[in-house]
C-alpha cells in the first residue's frame, strides 16, 4: 500500500466529496423528513426469517441523523462505520478543495488490493452474523 499527497487538478471532483456529499444529503433529508414508518418491511427477512446484511440501516441512518450514535452503531455497525468514513471523507476532500492543499491518495498493489477485498468480505460477514445474532 502506498499513500502519497497529490494536488488535484482544477475541475476534479474528489471521490470523498461525491460519496460523502450523498451521505450528508441523506442525513439532512432523514433529519428533516423522518424515515421510520415509511419503509417497507425487509423482504429477505420476511421470506427467510433472518435479517439481510443491510437490515437496520434505515434505523441506523435515522439515529445517526439525530446524533444518537450509540443506537446507530447497534442497529447496523458496518453502516454506522461507513457513514463516519463518508462524513470524514467529505470534510477532508472539501477542505482540500477550498484550501487548495494536497490530498492523500492511496494506491494498492495487486496483492494488497486482494487482501483488502478479503478483509472487506470478512467484515461484511461478521456484521451480518452480528445482525443475525442480535435479531435485527
Amino acid at each position: 500500500m502506498q499513500i502519497r499527497l497529490v494536488q488535484r487538478k482544477t475541475g476534479d471532483v474528489p471521490f470523498g466529496m461525491i460519496y460523502g456529499g450523498i451521505a450528508l444529503t441523506a442525513l439532512i433529508l432523514v433529519r428533516t423528513y423522518p424515515l421510520l414508518g415509511h419503509l417497507p418491511p425487509c423482504m429477505f427477512k420476511s421470506l427467510l426469517g433472518i435479517p439481510c446484511p443491510t437490515c437496520g440501516s434505515g434505523r441506523a441512518l435515522e439515529a445517526f441523523a439525530h446524533a444518537n450514535f450509540g443506537k446507530a452503531a447497534v442497529m447496523n455497525p458496518l453502516f454506522f462505520l461507513l457513514m463516519l468514513v463518508a462524513a470524514a471523507a467529505f470534510f477532508l476532500s472539501a477542505s482540500g478543495v477550498v484550501l487548495k492543499i494536497p490530498q492523500p491518495v492511496v494506491q494498492f498493489s495487486a496483492r494488497g488490493g486482494n487482501l483488502l477485498r478479503l478483509i472487506v468480505i470478512f467484515v461484511f460477514l461478521i456484521n451480518w452474523a452480528f445482525l443475525i445474532i442480535a435479531h435485527r
